[in-house]
Formats: structure tokens, sequence, C-alpha cells
């Protein structure tokens, strides 16, 4: 099976202004292309793609600093912060907590990968 090939441009924020962060992986973009592409790390989970509400819901706009990722699997930063393995830009520290069912759904996911 072919991995998926993800554009680096719906990964990179579109602009530096109103951007969110993704509460479970930290990935930075506008609401706008969380609508439009969903989260690349957590996406099956989380189900940002077209979901305006769930965008609000699940992303933040209150983090802080900025981790750019070009070669994930590489990174000694990426394996220390445990960011995974998309290129992009990620918050170092996103402050919202994630709706207690989306919580323990993304607990169960990350038990099930170790």
């Amino acid at each position: 099976m072919a991995e998926e090939v993800v554009n680096p441009m719906d990964i990179c924020p579109a602009q530096t202004k109103k951007l969110r962060a993704c509460i479970a992986c930290g990935l930075v973009k506008t609401s706008q292309q969380f609508v439009e592409n969903g989260c690349e790390n957590c996406e099956e989970f989380l189900g940002l793609k077209g979901n305006p509400e769930g965008v609000e819901t699940c992303t933040s706009g209150n983090f802080h600093g900025i981790i750019a990722l070009i070669e994930p699997g590489d990174s000694w930063v990426a394996r220390a912060k445990r960011l995974g393995e998309v290129t992009g830009s990620l918050a170092d520290d996103a402050v919202k907590e994630l709706p207690e069912p989306i919580r323990q759904r993304y607990l169960a996911e990350q038990q099930q990968a170790e």
C-alpha cells in the first residue's frame, strides 16, 4: 500500500495571524486549513476536515512557540517532544484540553500504537 503524499503547503500555515494549534499533536495552521485538510497527524480520530465546529473544539489559538520540522524522522527535537512524523509547524505548547470523549479515543489510539 502506497503512503499518502502530503502537499507541504497543506501543512504549513498559510499566514502568520490567527493561527490555531491542534490540541492533540500541536500542528499549527489556520482554521481554514484545518477545515479544508484536517489535521495530518490526528485526522482519523479528530475528524476536523469539513468540520468547523470540531476545529473550534479541538484546536487552540492560545499556544506558546512554534517548532518547524522539515525532516521529522531525523530530528532529535521531534523525538524528544514526541511530535510525530508530519513535516510542518508545531506548537511547542497548546494551552487547552481536549474534550474528554476525544481525549479517551486519543489515549486508546496511542496505546495501540505502542
